[in-house]
């Protein structure tokens, strides 16, 4: 490694869902509990489950005024490098706002057509609760990944879902490789 390179250290991402349906009935009770794990080790590098730039950013989304990320070369990761996407591993997206959602995907020109399968689809992000936001997680480890082409499936769009007037602020993580 050059002096100046950047490489991933480490990339985890986890996910656990634990939960208990109970039901009481004839002075007994019946119970299914229910534990789920996903996690997501990405090595450093190229390839399935591996990656080499992380891009992370809190943003504001206007109604009305789409906020259209380019996944190539017009994004700088946390040294100021440019950012250059080919394939997406990960992309989590938390809507703070307890006010509106946010719409994701469906950009005018150029749309991330790999991650929804049509370039005029799009999925709502909830609003926040009092406690946790609103939450996206994609993952897609193989070695194809979410494929992203410059100039052409490069733009992932975030919008103001317009149920408020108030401007959102969302936090948006892309893993993936360049």
């Amino acid at each position: 490694m050059a002096v100046g390179d950047v490489t991933i250290q480490t990339c985890t991402f986890a996910a656990t869902l634990n939960s208990e349906l109970r039901k009481e009935f004839d002075g007994r009770s019946a119970r299914d509990p229910l534990s789920i794990t996903n996690q997501l080790v990405l090595a450093t590098g190229t390839g399935a489950e591996k990656a080499n730039m992380i891009w992370s950013d809190y943003r504001s989304v206007a109604s009305g005024i789409p906020d259209d990320l380019d996944l190539s070369g017009v994004l700088t990761s946390a040294f100021k490098d440019t950012v250059l996407f080919t394939k997406v591993r990960l992309i989590m997206i938390r809507n703070t706002s307890t006010e509106s959602s946010l719409l994701v995907g469906a950009a005018a020109s150029n749309p991330l057509a790999s991650l929804f399968g049509a370039t005029t689809h799009q999925i709502r992000v909830p609003p926040a609760g009092a406690t946790y936001p609103g939450l996206l997680v994609v993952t897609a480890p193989t070695a194809t990944a979410l494929a992203v082409a410059a100039g052409s499936a490069d733009v992932l769009r975030i919008a103001h879902g317009a149920e408020g007037t108030t401007a959102i602020t969302y936090h948006i993580t892309i893993i993936g490789e360049g």
